[in-house]
């Protein structure tokens, strides 16, 4: 057991990991953002136990205008997301899933142009990733995330190559693109050329470029 626990030491040593910028700063009233649909408001309202109702409800509404009213809710979350670390702040557990929900549907309806605006949120600090999303970030993420890189990988890749972007993002993305060839074995090619560009600019940029995280190049 010593000798193990010496070795993993040694790797850690090794690692490298981006340096994350500092926590946003937030002034102001958490003031709520205005939705075309009244409906959304159900996303602040529910946790994991998401009325299957619901859903089908908020699925069935036009499709344009509920993208709009889906990235309001992640713009909301990116805006707000350091209110909820200010001294007094109270959190309810049901109330902060509003950016997983929002996700979750963008991915359903395979919204790929909102992407960019998923990787923004991706990109926020570590602790706001972890206060967002949890285990889910780790564990179910990438199955929306398989939706909307579909036909987004050069997004993907910029997100990628972003200087100080948490691991657990990038990786994430890195499984959704992954998965496009167990769903789709046609697509092999153009996933490899896309990982053997993202794996040779990461092992290729300085550490002072704050880019490379072993994290992901050896996940």
């Amino acid at each position: 057991m010593e000798s193990l626990v010496r070795r993993v030491m040694a790797e850690r040593a090794k690692s490298i990991t981006v340096e994350a910028a500092p926590l946003p700063d937030f002034s102001g009233d958490k003031a709520a953002p205005s939705f075309q649909h009244q409906e959304i408001e159900a996303l602040y309202r529910h946790g994991f136990d998401f009325p299957n109702g619901r859903i089908r409800e908020i699925l069935a509404l036009p499709r344009e205008s509920l993208v709009v009213d889906l990235e309001t809710v992640l713009q909301d979350a990116i805006r707000h997301g350091r209110f909820f670390f200010d001294e007094g702040a109270t959190i309810v557990e049901h109330e902060i899933y509003f950016p997983v929900h929002a996700i979750s549907f963008l991915g359903e309806l395979g919204a790929s142009d909102s992407l960019p605006l998923v990787c923004e949120i991706l990109s926020q600090h570590p602790d706001i990733l972890e206060m967002w999303f949890g285990d889910y970030l780790n564990d179910a993420l990438w199955e929306p995330l398989y939706y909307l890189v579909a036909g987004q990988f050069e997004a993907a890749y910029e997100f990628m190559v972003s200087p100080g972007v948490d691991s657990t993002g990038k990786i994430a993305v890195i499984e959704a693109i992954a998965e496009q060839v167990l769903q789709q074995p046609d697509r092999r090619d153009e996933v490899v050329d896309w990982l053997t560009r993202v794996l040779h600019f990461l092992v290729e940029s300085p550490r002072e470029d704050n880019v490379l995280d072993t994290e992901v190049t050896l996940g």
